[in-house]
């Protein structure tokens, strides 16, 4: 019976402190816009850029040299064209014929990485 009441207890703990993470909903980007208010994401989400975004890429939101960036991370492309790109609020392609270590640099100093958008299959 101690058995079953600490089962119990612990089932009910772990049912309570789950929260759901991917309420994209309620976060606001950019002085307060939705995802979705962001033309640029919109672009890559519909597939109207010259990149051809595969499943499971995904979009990150950082703190990078002060300001708020995204990293597309599109690892499934086998050409390595569009496999990873940084852009501002704006949109505006910030990596651009980035050199390695201008990449090993963003690396190890961007902050508050978050996961905002993932491509389903």
């Amino acid at each position: 019976m101690k058995k079953l009441v600490l089962l119990s207890i612990i089932i009910s703990v772990i049912g309570f402190s789950c929260k759901r993470s991917d309420d994209n909903d309620t976060l606001s980007f950019c002085g307060g816009k939705s995802l979705d208010d962001l033309p640029w994401f919109k672009d890559i989400r519909d597939g109207k850029t010259e990149c051809t975004i595969y499943p499971m890429a995904v979009i990150t939101q950082h703190e990078y040299n002060n300001q708020t960036v995204f990293y597309l991370s599109n690892g499934a492309t086998s050409l390595g064209v569009c496999m990873n790109s940084l852009y501002d609020c704006s949109g505006n392609l910030i990596s651009g014929g980035w050199t390695d270590e201008q990449w090993a640099n963003f690396k190890s100093t961007h902050t508050k990485g978050k996961i905002i958008w993932t491509k389903s299959k």
